[in-house]
């Protein structure tokens, strides 16, 4: 057997790297001149690939760190080996593209669709001095996203089974039927991200942050949950019994409170009408409260951070200047509740009814012409039902709103700054002065 042969990538001119996008943009259109974009183990750094038409185009080992592929349609494209440190992908079309290998590394990723993205680890088989494949002497490339951002990505049956994302950004991600196991997330931000279906066997997933994240149907068998933050998390315990939560962080229950719940909510109730001189000043911090059902209830200025309400009904309740900052509120009924001034924000909202709400900023008092606007920076609404809602004024910046439906809505001064709307029913919707700089999905 031969010496191999180290594979050495390649410099490519800018001007030689741009006749081959066009050429591939041509064999995209299957127009004359056309030719598929081929770049093996080349060095191509820092290079401005926006917006490019680069479906089924091949960079397998190449060198891309730091190179700009905001918007690119690269749809079943082929980059494994390569070398992806510090790239953007921001709002790529990444679906079924091969990461086999790759290292994203710092990488971007923000509102990508990975959907059946491949991000396993790889193999490369390097020639002899011959010129001959030599399948005795492999490289093995793992593919390795530590530290990347993938904040609002689709990753829907992506596979990244054995793939390192330490620290990885993976808020408010559709993880829906991927293939996690044998992956190390430790330490990786989860916040809202949706695990439905996914398996996570064997996975790292020690110190994450699972605040919003919903695990229902995931196979969790042999899942390492050391210190993993489960508060606020939508999980059936009955499925999580295959791997060892008794050192996580999981939410308390209204049993570990001592106290029944109408006897708090009577308690806040006096505190409110006394201005504090009685009563006391409801405080939930990483409790599930479950399905409760209570229409007209009063819970103005509640501190209700990390609370699990799944499917709860509380129709015309008083929320104002409330917090339930990183909640789960998944299917509520908050219909015709008013939530003036309340604090929603990295709360998980998925089909909740907030239809006629008023989320209208708030007078205080003694000071003339103040005005507390509500927040839901960073939530996840999707598929959210605010028909007819006043949200005048409401900081939207970084939510991720897909198919939520906004029909007769008041979004006046509203901030939708970074915001996903793909998909969104905004017919007769008011959006006077509303600031949509970097909003997803707007025409």
């Amino acid at each position: 057997m031969g010496n191999v042969k180290q594979v050495e990538r390649k410099k490519l001119s800018k001007l030689d790297l741009l006749k081959r996008m066009e050429a591939h943009e041509r064999f995209v259109k299957k127009a004359s001149g056309g030719a598929r974009m081929q770049i093996h183990f080349a060095q191509i750094p820092r290079n401005n690939f926006h917006g490019r038409a680069l479906a089924e185009a091949e960079f397998v080992g190449a060198d891309l760190t730091e190179c700009d592929f905001t918007r690119a349609n690269l749809d079943r494209a082929n980059f494994f080996g390569a070398d992806l440190s510090h790239a953007i992908f921001a709002e790529a079309n990444m679906t079924r593209v091969d990461l086999r290998g790759s290292i994203l590394k710092g990488a971007i990723l923000e509102g990508a669709n990975l959907s059946k993205a491949d991000i396993r680890d790889g193999f490369i088989v390097t020639a002899n001095e011959t010129g001959d494949l030599d399948y005795s002497v492999m490289t093995t490339h793992k593919a390795n996203m530590d530290d990347a951002k993938f904040a609002g990505a689709n990753l829907g049956e992506a596979r990244l089974s054995r793939t390192t994302a330490q620290r990885t950004d993976m808020t408010n991600c559709n993880l829906r039927g991927a293939n996690l196991s044998g992956a190390d997330l430790s330490n990786a931000n989860l916040s809202g991200v949706v695990l439905a279906g996914a398996d996570l066997t064997d996975t790292n997933m020690s110190g994450c942050k699972l605040n919003g994240a919903v695990l229902v149907g995931a196979q969790m068998s042999g899942t390492n949950l050391d210190g993993a933050d489960l508060c606020a998390s939508y999980f059936v315990m009955a499925e999580m019994e295959k791997c060892d939560m008794s050192r996580a962080i999981l939410p308390k229950s209204l049993a570990d409170l001592g106290i029944s719940f109408g006897d708090i909510v009577v308690a806040h109730n006096d505190w409110l009408r006394t201005g504090g001189a009685a009563g006391t000043q409801a405080k939930f911090e990483g409790v599930d409260l479950g399905p409760i059902e209570w229409p007209g209830i009063t819970l103005s200025a509640a501190k209700m951070m990390r609370v699990t309400m799944v499917r709860a009904k509380m129709p015309s309740g008083r929320f104002d200047m409330a917090t339930f900052e990183g909640a789960m509120l998944a299917e509520v009924d908050f219909s015709s509740a008013s939530l003036r001034g309340a604090n929603l924000d990295k709360c998980t909202l998925d089909g909740a009814n907030f239809r006629d709400a008023v989320f209208a900023p708030l007078p205080l008092a003694g000071m003339q012409g103040t005005k507390w606007p509500a927040r839901m920076r960073g939530c996840r609404a999707q598929k959210a039902d605010f028909r007819g809602a006043d949200m005048t004024g409401v900081d939207m910046t970084e939510a991720s709103l897909r198919d939520v439906d906004f029909r007769g809505a008041n979004l006046t001064g509203a901030k939708l700054v970074d915001c996903d709307l793909a998909g969104a029913d905004l017919r007769d919707t008011v959006m006077t002065d509303a600031d949509l700089r970097g909003a997803m999905g707007v025409r």
